[in-house]
Order: structure tokens, then sequence, then C-alpha cells
């Protein structure tokens, strides 16, 4: 593995961890909701019980991925510990984006095809989502090598 390829990984790795870190720390506040907890809560005819409880474990989740990932980057936790946290986030943000993008943000009504909030919406933060998603498969092929 050549020089820039390292660093562009590890660059990788550390934004990675920083979002996650401030996502959790969002979560963990209540200073913002993201759409998973809108879309979980949605499902409980929006429990205000439930909301807390699901926003606070997206929060601790997303907190102790972030610190993982982080620690990883400085070497502090080995690659197969990472590895198996890094395929946690991998199959939690897939299922989180067929889930909220596809299911609760796409509808079929009426023979018409709508996205919420618009379409132009809906793209970008399906873009997000699968770059936070390839993100995390970069880290699981890093630790392969």
């Amino acid at each position: 593995m050549n020089r820039s390829h390292t660093i562009s990984n590890t660059l990788i790795q550390l934004a990675l961890s920083l979002y996650f870190i401030v996502l959790g720390v969002q979560e963990v506040s209540g200073s913002q909701q993201s759409d998973l907890v809108r879309g979980v809560s949605s499902l409980f005819s929006g429990n205000p019980a439930m909301d807390s409880s699901v926003q606070m474990a997206v929060g601790i989740f997303a907190l102790v991925s972030g610190a993982l990932l982080l620690l990883g980057v400085f070497r502090l936790v080995k690659g197969r510990a990472i590895d198996m946290f890094a395929a946690v986030i991998f199959l939690f943000w897939l299922l989180r984006i067929v889930y909220v993008r596809f299911i609760l943000e796409m509808n079929l009504a009426g023979g018409t095809l709508a996205f919420y909030p618009n379409l132009e919406e809906w793209l970008l933060s399906l873009s997000h989502d699968i770059l936070v998603l390839c993100s995390t498969f970069i880290i699981l092929q890093l630790n392969r090598e």
C-alpha cells in the first residue's frame, strides 16, 4: 500500500469517526432527532417515551461507533475489533437506507411515485447515506489487507 493510499484511508476513517461522534452527541443531547428516530417513532404512534428511548439508543450506538473508529485511527484498537464493529455499522446503515429512504420516504400513491420531502432533498439524503455506507465498506476492506 502506498503512502497516499494510507493517508486517504486514515482520513476517511477519521472523518467517519468524527461524523458518528457528532451524530451521537446530537442524538443523546436531544438537540437533533434523526430521520431514523422519527421513522421508528412513527411505528409506535409517536409515543414520547419511545421517541426518547430510540433516540438515546441511536445516539449511544453512534457515539460508541465513532469512538471505536477514532481509537482505530490511532491504532489503540486492533484491526479485528474495528473490522467487526465496521461490519455492524455497515449492516445497520444499509438497513437504515432501506427503511428510511425507500420505505418511509418513497410513496407510490395513485400511480405516481412521490419522495419526501421532495426529489432533490431525497436524492441528497440518499447520496449522503451512500457515502457513509461506502466509507464504512472502505474501512472494512482496510482491515482485511
